[in-house]
């Protein structure tokens, strides 16, 4: 009897352990300290100033494992701004982008170790998608 009490004690923290685990697996690039790093080390690798104070929606992807880091930022912003934003970063100021209709799309020389970068912007919304990896 007793021993089939410690087994199920056993399992249980274990399954505990193993859950708890899982979730700091799934929710760890959730924190705001890795959301700010997140964002130093896309406008490092993408050469990037910081993004424009009027950008909206803003969301911040992470992606990788051990042996590559990824990270998509997108958000939207008033195409004055953004286009101020581009003029003043060092990743994309001297870039001529390919238009692709409504999209313009800024192949950049990546810094800080990155392989690629990349920033597109949609001038019929606004929108911004900027992604850079490392492998």
């Amino acid at each position: 009897m007793k021993s089939r009490r410690a087994s199920l004690l056993i399992g249980l923290t274990l399954l505990l352990a193993v859950l708890s685990l899982a979730a700091w697996f799934l929710f760890a690039d959730e924190s705001p300290l890795n959301r700010a790093s997140s964002i130093r080390t896309t406008l490092e690798w993408a050469r990037l100033d910081p993004f424009p104070r009027s950008a909206s929606h803003f969301h911040m992807q992470v992606l990788g494992n051990m042996f590559t880091r990824g990270f998509v930022a997108d958000f939207d912003a008033p195409l004055p701004d953004i286009n101020v934003w581009l003029t003043s970063s060092p990743g994309t100021r001297a870039v001529i982008p390919v238009q692709e209709g409504s999209t313009r799309r800024y192949a950049i020389s990546p810094g800080g170790g990155a392989l690629f970068a990349e920033v597109i912007v949609d001038d019929a919304t606004g929108h911004v998608h900027v992604r850079t990896y490392w492998s």
